[in-house]
């Protein structure tokens, strides 16, 4: 889900938990997820982003196809609509501590989870974007 459409869901649970007398204080995480490849280049990440999204959409709708039916998602078909629409990311570190900014400021999400093992990516390209969150980006977060 682009970050548009996300801040309009957060934003009307928000009013509707006011509507209940509830404080901002006491709000649940509201959270967004995004697919994730971090590798040394963007164009080495977009290529395993792009290889990986196809099985896993594949299987995203295996059971929906089985049953003669549509995934009711409008997922497409490779994942550059979602990577243009900032649904997904894929791309170098620094790129992504931007995106993360922007991500949590045009959404007003207060929980951010990171997709990183989706479709056929091998346990080293998981393993080599977790290595780089764990070092370069959740430091920046502090305790």
């Amino acid at each position: 889900m682009p970050p548009d459409p996300a801040r309009a869901i957060i934003e009307r649970y928000r009013l509707e938990w006011k509507k209940f007398g509830r404080s901002d204080a006491e709000l649940p995480l509201m959270g967004i997820s995004r697919h994730v490849v971090l590798a040394d280049s963007s164009a080495e990440a977009v290529r395993i982003a792009e290889r990986a999204y196809r099985p896993w959409l594949k299987h995203m709708e295996l059971l929906w196809v089985r049953n003669g039916t549509k995934l009711p998602l409008g997922l497409p078909p490779e994942i550059g609509p979602l990577l243009d629409a900032r649904a997904a990311f894929a791309g170098t570190v620094s790129e992504f501590k931007s995106f993360l900014d922007e991500q949590v400021r045009s959404t007003g999400a207060n929980y951010f989870v990171c997709d990183v093992a989706f479709g056929d990516l091998a346990p080293e390209e998981s393993l080599r974007t977790i290595k780089l969150l764990g070092e370069q980006v959740i430091p920046q977060f502090g305790n």
